[in-house]
């Protein structure tokens, strides 16, 4: 279990060639596929405002690499540096795992739990890409059905101004602009996307 906390940039891409040829460009090699669909819930009667800017339940369907569902609860803030807000987990191994094992079963539980669906983000195609240089990491590249491409970048620790400035030489290598850089969570973005009513 990871003991550091979790913090997180997402980035829209307008052309996914250009995107991908930046990071062949980089020697960036696709450690690992993946497709899974967030069935995000909200609680029935609940007892305070329920924003998916700061907290998540969810019902993640894993298609590949392997197949199982995944009850994740997840809890953020957002946290601003020198330069730019990005997102933080509040608990420091991030997401919380509250149950794995089959779809059927993960849905009986959340209604137990007085929770109903909200609304569904399909990540139908997904690729970790390593970047080996000039600095080391990963960048999730993902399709996502009802918004189109965008990238990921997760970063772990607890040094605020240092988890930005690796973002910042992050952005650069990748030759991305601060402006295309969102903070809000995946969730949060795709429920504004939609159209659905959100409280601030």
């Amino acid at each position: 279990m990871k003991k550091e906390f979790e913090s997180e940039i997402r980035i829209s891409i307008q052309d996914i060639t250009k995107f991908t040829n930046i990071l062949n460009s980089l020697k960036g090699k696709v450690i690992q596929k993946y497709k899974f669909t967030d069935h995000i819930y909200v609680p029935q009667n609940p007892s305070s405002d329920w924003n998916p800017k700061y907290k998540t339940m969810r019902i993640r369907q894993h298609f590949a690499p392997e197949q199982y569902s995944r009850i994740l609860f997840t809890q953020n803030e957002l946290v601003s540096g020198k330069l730019f807000q990005f997102k933080r987990s509040l608990y420091p191994q991030g997401k919380l795992e509250l149950f794995k094992g089959d779809q059927k079963t993960a849905e009986a539980i959340l209604r137990a739990w007085d929770y109903v669906p909200y609304f569904r983000i399909e990540k139908t195609d997904g690729n970790l890409f390593e970047i080996p240089q000039p600095l080391k990491f990963i960048v999730a590249v993902e399709e996502i059905a009802q918004f189109g491409y965008s990238a990921e970048i997760e970063l772990w620790g607890e040094d605020l101004l240092k988890i930005e400035e690796t973002f910042l030489t992050i952005l650069s290598i990748l030759k991305i602009p601060q402006t295309a850089v969102n903070s809000n969570p995946l969730p949060y973005i795709i429920a504004k996307h939609l159209g659905l009513a959100l409280t601030e």
